[in-house]
């Protein structure tokens, strides 16, 4: 994104940016993202095609701000250094709570977006990057013979399995199961197979 998201931001950016984001989740409800053009998404916002380049590269990188967004609602972003086991339910907790919410657009999206479209990839990408990074940061202490990367990454890769299988594929699960699945994968024992 070219706008520096840590700097401090005038009423007229929130709105610009607020504008972009709200047509994008419009649009993505609506159609496939693949058939969405910067054009389109400045006619509707009424915003002159320069103002969206002073902001964004292209629709890919209105999109990744769009995924920013979402991701500031989770509350682990921001939480301390907690145990492998409480961050990752923590973390699923905050995307369950939020998918709850937005069940209906969630829905309304993937009518026109599969998990191998262009959206579906960049969705993956951006948080399976986010939780190998709060992985990555709640423990840094951790000594033993894994690497602490590759437990981030195998953390990231469960903790999306589990939350694509719940809420993309449609298989409705409580909060309660889903612990009990997190905390049954990362103490697994193969001889539980039997």
């Amino acid at each position: 994104m070219k706008f520096d998201l840590t700097k401090k931001q005038t009423l007229g950016v929130q709105r610009t940016l607020s504008t972009f984001s709200k047509v994008m989740f419009e649009l993505i409800e609506k159609k496939p993202f693949e058939k969405i053009n910067v054009r389109e998404i400045c006619t509707l916002c009424n915003i002159p095609r320069a103002t969206f380049y002073n902001y964004f590269d292209d629709k890919f990188d209105l999109l990744k701000y769009c995924w920013y967004l979402i991701s500031q609602t989770s509350e682990i972003l921001h939480t301390p250094q907690i145990t492998d086991e409480t961050m990752l339910i923590s973390y699923f907790d905050d995307a369950y709570d939020f998918f709850i919410a937005h069940k209906q657009e969630v829905d309304n999206v993937l009518v026109h977006n599969s998990l191998n479209s262009q959206l579906g990839d960049s969705f993956v990408n951006y948080f399976s990057n986010i939780i190998q990074n709060v992985v990555y940061k709640s423990l840094p202490n951790l000594k033993g013979s894994i690497p602490l990367e590759l437990i981030a990454e195998q953390y990231s890769t469960l903790v999306f399995n589990i939350f694509k299988w719940v809420f993309l594929e449609q298989h409705p699960t409580s909060k309660k199961q889903v612990h009990h699945y997190l905390l049954s994968f990362i103490n697994f024992d193969p001889n539980t197979l039997k």
